[in-house]
């Protein structure tokens, strides 16, 4: 199965899941993989969803037209397909992303070549951090504002990881 046509799947769960806990910033086991609210955000971001589609996967689901946005409106750049644009953190450490979208969700890759429009398979430390991380912040430099640390990645929701290592490892800890 197609990633894309996996995530069409998923989305009407991660939906009812939003509506029905709002605030809700636990993992939440889904058909095929597990989600979670934002702990905090200042974008469109609703949820994300980790699962395995040919390897691990994340998708983020936002409100509106499904393009992320600052939760203050505003225009954005074309960060799809491009290099320099997004981050996770997770405690203290960076991975960089890239992201394609996907009809009604951003799927995210670790930054790879550009041959390979720069998208290339979630990195394994990234996925080790997810499973013994604490914090995992989306960052986003879509507008020329800069946040409050004084860093271009001005929108961002963050994810609680604490606690939810052994839920992580199970939906994406051996993605092939």
């Amino acid at each position: 199965m197609s990633k894309f046509r996996a995530m069409k799947t998923v989305l009407p769960l991660v939906f009812a899941l939003f509506l029905s806990s709002p605030a809700l910033a636990a993992w939440e086991e889904i058909d095929g993989g597990i989600s979670s609210v934002p702990k905090e955000t200042n974008s469109t971001i609703q949820a994300v969803v980790l699962h395995c589609v040919d390897g691990a996967a994340i998708d983020v689901y936002s409100g509106g037209d499904g393009t992320i946005k600052p939760a203050a409106g505003g225009e954005v750049v074309d960060y799809f397909y491009k290099p320099g644009f997004i981050r996770a953190d997770i405690d203290g450490s960076t991975f960089p992303m890239v992201a394609a979208g996907s009809g009604d969700a951003v799927v995210l890759f670790s930054e790879g070549k550009e041959a390979e429009s720069y998208m290339a398979p979630l990195d394994d430390a990234l996925i080790g951090a997810l499973t013994a991380g604490k914090l995992l912040t989306l960052a986003f430099d879509l507008n020329p504002t800069t946040a409050a640390d004084g860093s271009t990645f001005e929108t961002f929701a963050s994810f609680d990881l604490d606690g939810h290592g052994e839920t992580i490892r199970k939906a994406v800890g051996n993605c092939e």
